[in-house]
């Protein structure tokens, strides 16, 4: 299946998104996979002003784990019973990274991860993560595992339902309106939860002259009828179709 990709420039580093079916996991390297949520495209017409959301859908991780006991880390202290991490794709042993989505200053903020070398249901190692969403939105982890990270006493976990998950996190297509000297509207796909929400720079554009104008965004389409200044009506074909949805920075 082929993926749809956007992506943003930050100096050296592009930050995209992959929505795809196909596995991403190598020896030792680890991802990220977010599942789009299923959801009804409203039947009626609805006027989408600029700044505010086309259509949003929920996005679940691939795997959720409660930790049950705590972890007596002083350089970690999240590590308590409780809280929970969402699963990432490796080959080999079981990982997990924290499941908050908390607003960072700098890319790259250190997260924690747990590793369980044996799928035992014990997780016995921690080591640092980087996360590569740009305001922290949502969390995103790439990279290794290490061969042997930082051991630490067995912390038992329970592996959740998904839909268990604290943080309510979303994948949305917004209203982007006028660039500036162009003569387009634009419509942009944006992520993250209530608090922070990162965008994509690749957007999607209609001329401000021809109505109807039909777009498709992540599988979700929909058709704008009119216009008054950066305003719209429009009326949703579909939905975003229920796909993994990745977030990934390449460097160049």
């Amino acid at each position: 299946m082929k993926p749809f990709v956007f992506t943003l420039s930050i100096g050296v580093a592009t930050l995209g998104f992959a929505l795809s079916g196909t596995s991403f996991a190598q020896s030792r390297s680890i991802s990220t996979t977010w599942h789009v949520q299923p959801a009804v495209a409203p039947p009626e017409a609805q006027t989408v002003n600029k700044g505010e959301w086309v259509i949003k859908q929920t996005l679940l991780p691939k795997g959720l784990f409660r930790l049950e006991s705590n972890v007596d880390l002083e350089e970690a202290p999240l590590l308590i019973a409780g809280a929970q991490f969402i699963e990432l794709d490796a080959e080999g042993p079981l990982v997990a990274c924290d499941a908050v989505g908390r607003k960072q200053i700098l890319l790259n903020t250190r997260r924690n991860c747990l590793i369980d070398y044996e799928r035992d249901g014990t997780f016995d190692g921690v080591f640092p993560l980087q996360g590569t969403s740009i305001g922290g939105g949502l969390p995103d982890y790439t990279g290794k595992f290490p061969k042997d990270a930082q051991r630490i006493p067995p912390a038992r976990y329970s592996r959740i339902s998904p839909t268990e998950i604290t943080t309510p996190y979303f994948v949305g297509i917004r209203n982007a309106g006028i660039p500036a000297f162009y003569n387009y509207l634009g419509f942009q796909v944006c992520f993250g939860n209530a608090e922070i929400t990162d965008c994509f720079s690749d957007n999607s554009y209609t001329p401000l002259s021809v109505f109807p104008a039909s777009l498709e965004m992540l599988g979700a389409g929909f058709t704008v009828l009119s216009r008054e200044k950066e305003s719209v009506v429009l009326k949703m074909d579909s939905a975003m179709s229920p796909r993994p949805f990745r977030v990934f920075i390449s460097r160049r």
